[in-house]
């Protein structure tokens, strides 16, 4: 059962995916930035407690489509976790995905860089096609956290999602045919 203190772990898993970030231990400096804003004693312990493992920026996906995440490895608990920036509104990229989620119920060039930020992952062999990992998103990053845990349920442990709408249109439509359920999705 999922206590309100992982909840709390992993909004702010979201809310630091909005920060740009190198490989290793996260900076707390950039933790505390106006983009991030943790206080210092939340940056000191989540930097003690988590590594960034993978930027999609390091790897050149969404720079087009606006997309952005961070895979981080959590210390205290032995997991992963796939932590999906939403929408940062001086982009115009991610205003044109929520429209196209607003229409469509999907914002189609972020899922698909979602989609090549997992394989490449995998290929780049920072997780393995069996590692399990936990998902979570704010705003378009928690639409982007869903579809990742509806398309990817063998690997997805449990999905937290704050202020986002959910899966709308045909593409819940063709979920519900496939039977995936949201089952594991907290929003």
């Amino acid at each position: 059962m999922t206590t309100l203190k992982e909840y709390l772990d992993q909004a702010e898993l979201a809310q630091v995916a909005y920060g740009n970030f190198s490989l290793g231990t996260p900076s707390i400096d950039k933790l505390m930035s106006d983009k991030v804003g943790l206080s210092t004693k939340q940056a000191d312990v989540f930097s003690k407690r988590y590594r960034v493992l993978a930027t999609a920026d390091s790897y050149g996906i969404g720079n087009s489509s606006g997309f952005d995440a961070v895979l981080f490895y959590d210390k205290d608990n032995n997991k992963y976790v796939m932590s999906i920036r939403g929408t940062e509104l001086t982009s115009l990229a991610d205003i044109y995905s929520d429209i196209l989620l607003i229409k469509n119920g999907v914002a189609y060039d972020q899922t698909n860089d979602l989609s090549l930020f997992y394989e490449t992952l995998i290929s780049n062999n920072v997780l393995s096609s069996t590692d399990n990992l936990d998902v979570t998103g704010h705003s378009l990053g928690g639409v982007l956290a869903q579809v990742f845990s509806a398309t990817n349920p063998d690997v997805v442990n449990n999905t937290y999602t704050y202020n986002a709408p959910g899966i709308g249109g045909l593409t819940a439509e063709v979920y519900e045919i496939l039977g995936v359920t949201s089952g594991n999705i907290a929003n």
